[in-house]
């Protein structure tokens, strides 16, 4: 397929290029270069109009760019919390599958994950990038911090559920990311 690609891409720039030529060649023929003459009247009209047009490009190429660039401060300010998340989300699963967690280490680490979600719910609401998926953050902490601490050392099954939940938590986060970049 990509093979075919180029195939078609090369057939076209060659008919583009000889027909580019053709064209060149034939006002070249014609002494086209050699009748071309210019007028010395300058239309006070023409001058207003180069002005007022190149004053309206300008204008809007710099409100385009400015405003395409707030935008992406926006998203990449949101987007930054979002990934402080997902490493502490990283750093709890790191400390789950040691096997000397203690439970205030992981009180811890819930503590700091629950804080950064709070920072990001009120980053979002100070943004015209909303999320409703913050109430999915906030169960997936809520069945973190239940499995975690219901017994003082973590059995294997319950490692293995909260890698799951981890997981949910992750997808939720580019979730976000995703719907974030699509607005």
């Amino acid at each position: 397929m990509e093979i075919i690609k180029k195939i078609l891409l090369g057939i076209i720039l060659l008919v583009l290029t000889t027909m580019l030529f053709v064209c060149i060649r034939a006002m070249y023929c014609q002494c086209w270069f050699s009748t071309v003459t210019f007028s010395k009247d300058i239309a006070p009209l023409d001058i207003l109009n180069i002005i007022i047009s190149g004053a309206i490009a300008i204008w809007l190429g710099y409100y385009i760019t400015k405003k395409l660039t707030e935008q992406r401060f926006l998203k990449d300010f949101i987007i930054k919390d979002i990934y402080r998340i997902e490493e502490q989300i990283e750093s709890f699963e790191k400390l789950v599958h040691t096997n000397n967690a203690k439970l205030q280490s992981i009180f811890d680490e819930l503590h700091d994950l629950k804080s950064k979600i709070e920072r990001f719910e009120r980053t979002t609401k100070l943004t015209p990038y909303s999320c409703n998926e913050v109430k999915d953050l906030n169960n997936c902490h809520i069945k973190l911090y239940k499995i975690s601490t219901e017994k003082t050392i973590l059995p294997v099954d319950s490692r293995n559920e909260i890698q799951k939940i981890c997981d949910d938590f992750v997808i939720c986060l580019r979730k976000i990311v995703c719907k974030i970049n699509n607005k």
